[in-house]
Formats: structure tokens, C-alpha cells, sequence
């Protein structure tokens, strides 16, 4: 049982740490990504309180008390923002969006100043008759509303769908992921009203079941996450276009890069490194990529490995898989078969297979 706890509080503590980094660290993030950073970071703050509390840890449990309201109070406008600017390219996040932070950051000062007086004892959950109780379901409730709102757009733009295409299917994946936050936010805020042990547990195992989930999913089905990718780094570019005679002379350029000096082979080619070869910006080349060409870098990238991976599969049928993958600027064989199964729906040695059977 021990064991079963640590791995419940190591994982809801990690994860979205690394979501949070990776989010920040994303070449060209835009907004969507700060966004999700910032989601990512509240995500952190709340699991990592509630760990310290199972796992009876004191140190550094009245800080993270305090940050609790400017975490719960934060989920909700943030997922309503996301949701809002990629549904809509006319939306535009402005400073007045920040009051709806406001009531988050007031109540973690009012926090931070009661555990400092000694009225609010930070090695708990807030009881009914404490200080802290009514701030704590208040800011459920507040997130819930907004997330709620989210939902109800999702819901509502994905039922104006005609026929299913790729935006009809994020949406989906967006509406489902809003309605397993409001599970875990009703059963967090039932938990709060009626015993403290249950705030703790059943949130904690609900959210590893998502995140266990989310890793699932995203190795059985990477298509699913590039999709997602691919259009939240499309969404800075929707009211920023190139130039048409630069994006023309971009894609010139890119076509000599790629496709006769073969760049793509090199396994360290970055989205920077490419841009500079071009003599564009970072910033241009993704804006290139995703509006002129429909796909981010690390598709746009893995469509020619993928294509001279085929090539060679089918004309050297006795090389091994491993150096061919190599060749087409694969760091493993692992990450080769991945993007490969992605692309084609099966593994290499399969396709191979299928190559070489005659009709």
C-alpha cells in the first residue's frame, strides 16, 4: 500500500512538471502554449499539496497551502481561454483576461497572511470551521463554472461538424478531456465537504488514471497528440501571414534543402538550424510550415525520413532496419518505428513484408 502511495505522488507530482517544461521549453510557443504551461503548473501545485499530505512530508506544506487558491482559481479561466482561442481565431487575449486570475491571487495573499498569524494551520485540509474552507469551494466552484463554459462551447462547435474531419476529431479529444476535469474537480469538491481523506485520495487516483491514460494513448496512438500539436502551433499564425513571394521563395529554398541535398538526414536538424539554412526566422519557418504546408516541423521532418526509409526498405531488402534507420536521420530504431507505424499504420519490417509478397 506504501508503495501504491509513493507511485500515486511521484506521478501526479512529475508529470505535469514535465508537461509544464515542455510547454515552456517548445520552440515559437505561442500564447496556447503558455497557456497550457501555466494549466500544467497549477496541475503541479495541487497534486504536489496533496502528496506531501499522504505522504505526511511538513516542509514546504504551508507554502503550497498558500499557492492552493491561485492554483484551483487558475484551471479553470485557463482551460476557458484555451479553449476559446483555438476555437475561435477572431479571439484575441488581452490584459483585462488577467482579472480573471484576480480572485485566485487574492485569496492567496489572505492565505499566506493567515498562516503567517497562526489562524490557519497549513498541515491539513481547510475544515468547515476553518478560515480557509469557503475560499476552498468557492474557487472549486469558480473553476467549474469555466470549465463547464468550455465544454459547452466544445460541445457546441463539435455538434456544427456536417461531416468528421481533422478538427471535428481534436474537438472531440478536447470535449472528453474537459469532461474528466470536471469529474475529478465534483469529486475533489464533494471530498472537501464531506471528509478530508477523500480530498486527498480519490482526486490523486483519478488524475493518475488521466495521465495514465493521456501516456497510453499518446504510444498507441501518436497521431492523436501531432494532431493537437499541429493545430495549437497553428493558432499564432492565423492573423500573421508571409508574404506570398517570401513564402514562394521559402519553398524553393526548402525544396533544394530537402529534397536534393537531403537534409533530413541529419540527425540533429533542428526547427532553428533549418530556418537559419533558409535565412528566415525561427518564427517565419513555423509560420511557414504550419500555414503554407499544413503540418509542424517534427511531421514536415519525419514525412521525407519516413519517404526515403520506404525507398530503401523496398530497394535493399536485405539491409537491416536499425542502419536504415540511421541513414534517414533516426536517432533509434525505437523512434524510427514510431513515426514510421504513424505515418503508414504499420511497423517497417512489416511494410517491408508487404512490399515484397507479389500481388
Amino acid at each position: 500500500m506504501t508503495l501504491l502511495i509513493y507511485f500515486f505522488a511521484a506521478l501526479n507530482i512529475n508529470l505535469p512538471f514535465m508537461f509544464t517544461l515542455s510547454a515552456l521549453l517548445k520552440p515559437c510557443s505561442g500564447t496556447e502554449y503558455r497557456l497550457l504551461a501555466l494549466l500544467g503548473l497549477s496541475v503541479f501545485i495541487t497534486n504536489s499539496y496533496l502528496s506531501f499530505i499522504l505522504l505526511n512530508v511538513t516542509e514546504g506544506q504551508a507554502f503550497l497551502l498558500c499557492l492552493q487558491p491561485l492554483a484551483i482559481y487558475s484551471i479553470g479561466p485557463t482551460v476557458w481561454l484555451v479553449v476559446k482561442h483555438t476555437l475561435n481565431a477572431d479571439f484575441r487575449i488581452q490584459k483585462p483576461h488577467a482579472l480573471l486570475y484576480a480572485p485566485g491571487a487574492l485569496v492567496s495573499a489572505g492565505f499566506f497572511y493567515t498562516v503567517m498569524t497562526g489562524d490557519l494551520h497549513p498541515i491539513m485540509i481547510p475544515s468547515p470551521d476553518s478560515l480557509g474552507f469557503y475560499p476552498f469551494v468557492l474557487g472549486f466552484l469558480y473553476t467549474i463554472v469555466f470549465v463547464s463554459m468550455a465544454a459547452r462551447m466544445l460541445l457546441k462547435r463539435y455538434q456544427q461538424d456536417s461531416q468528421p474531419s481533422e478538427g471535428q476529431s481534436l474537438r472531440r479529444i478536447f470535449l472528453i478531456a474537459c469532461a474528466g476535469g470536471l469529474v475529478v474537480l465534483l469529486v475533489s469538491l464533494a471530498g472537501l465537504m464531506f471528509s478530508n481523506q477523500l480530498t486527498i485520495i480519490l482526486p490523486l487516483m483519478l488524475t493518475t488514471l488521466v495521465l495514465l491514460g493521456l501516456f497510453i494513448t499518446d504510444v498507441r496512438f501518436p497521431s492523436l497528440f501531432q494532431d493537437i500539436r499541429d493545430a495549437i502551433e497553428k493558432a499564432p499564425y492565423r492573423r500573421t501571414r508571409l508574404n506570398q513571394s517570401v513564402a514562394d521563395e521559402v519553398g524553393s529554398r526548402l525544396t533544394v534543402l530537402m529534397e536534393e541535398e537531403e537534409r533530413f538526414r541529419t540527425n540533429d536538424l533542428t526547427l532553428a538550424r533549418l530556418a537559419e539554412e533558409v535565412g528566415i526566422s525561427t518564427h517565419q519557418m513555423s509560420e511557414y510550415l504550419n500555414l503554407h504546408l499544413g503540418q509542424g516541423f517534427a511531421r514536415y521532418l519525419n514525412g521525407y525520413r519516413i519517404r526515403a526509409a520506404q525507398k530503401a526498405l523496398r530497394e535493399e531488402p536485405d539491409k537491416p532496419v536499425l542502419d536504415i534507420a540511421l541513414e534517414v536521420g533516426f536517432r533509434s530504431k525505437s523512434t524510427f518505428n514510431s513515426a514510421f507505424s504513424t505515418v503508414t499504420g504499420t511497423t517497417p519490417t512489416a511494410w517491408r513484408k508487404q512490399e515484397q509478397t507479389p500481388d
